[in-house]
């Protein structure tokens, strides 16, 4: 896979709009909202200086005292870039704000996910907290169940787990869990209907605790369940390890049994005119 992000598990990232509001533990010390309030700045300073700020615009209001403000911008223009993109890539959509808001527009998501079905070549990753509002959108749009649209659902908790029945009912090309950051055990997991699994610490100054013992349980189950998982990283502060990365994202620092990075089958094929 070709990356133009730092997600590893990705190939690229589509911000087409940029805010979002805290809706559960694993948004604590969210890495999008640090970055906005830095890019808001950017933008700030720009126009202090009589320059256009561009696209960084998107970020301006977002976030006030290191805190979401609840405020969701748009950025139509970013819908258009995928279209110009003749390379197939694989991107992961509104990684700077969660597409499922109740802020977020329904016609903005329908202009959305018809660019997806025009784009046939590439694959979108589309991540939420919110699956009830996926659910219903998906559910009374003609852009359901696209070949080349995967859904996931964040589970960082063991309350968080219902975010998955949620999922699992959802018509999709792909099912996938961010289980990123991993908080605790999760416990048993029913992984019908789950297409992928992606597990992660937290990174930054102020993470919480990750404990190998978590992931291994997990990926115990998915084996059982065939479902294939990419291990992201151990996080900042992964207990019992001695890394040198500050993330944890060196995979060649972890114990042999968590080196494992699995995608999902890819799509079949699909022709464009």
């Amino acid at each position: 896979m070709a990356h133009d992000s730092k997600i590893e598990w990705t190939g690229d990232t589509l911000p087409t709009q940029a805010g979002c509001r805290n809706a559960s533990p694993g948004c604590i010390n969210c890495y999008a909202r640090i970055l906005s309030e830095r890019l808001a700045a950017m933008s700030a300073a720009k126009r202090a200086r009589g320059e256009d700020p561009g696209r960084l615009f998107k970020y301006e209001g977002t976030v006030k005292n290191g805190k979401w403000t609840g405020v969701v911008n748009l950025d139509h223009a970013a819908l258009d870039e995928p279209l110009k993109r003749r390379k197939p890539t694989i991107y992961f959509a509104d990684s700077m704000s969660d597409c499922f808001l109740p802020a977020v527009p329904r016609d903005f998501n329908e202009a959305k996910f018809r660019m997806f079905a025009q784009t046939p070549r590439h694959t979108y990753q589309v991540l939420t907290k919110h699956p009830k509002e996926m659910a219903k959108f998906i559910a009374s749009t003609k852009h359901a169940n696209l070949p080349n649209v995967w859904l996931g659902v964040t589970v960082e908790d063991v309350r968080r787990k219902s975010r998955i029945n949620v999922l699992s009912e959802i018509p999709a090309a792909v099912r996938f869990l961010s289980i990123e950051p991993l908080l605790e055990d999760l416990g048993e997991l029913d992984l019908r209907g789950i297409d992928w699994l992606i597990i992660g610490g937290e990174s930054g100054p102020k993470a919480r605790p990750f404990d190998p013992k978590w992931a291994r349980s997990i990926l115990k189950q998915a084996r059982a369940a065939r479902v294939p998982v990419f291990v992201k990283q151990m996080g900042s502060n992964p207990v019992g390890l001695s890394l040198e990365d500050s993330k944890g994202g060196d995979i060649e620092e972890w114990p042999n049994s968590l080196q494992v990075r699995r995608m999902p089958a890819p799509p079949e094929a699909t022709n464009e005119s």
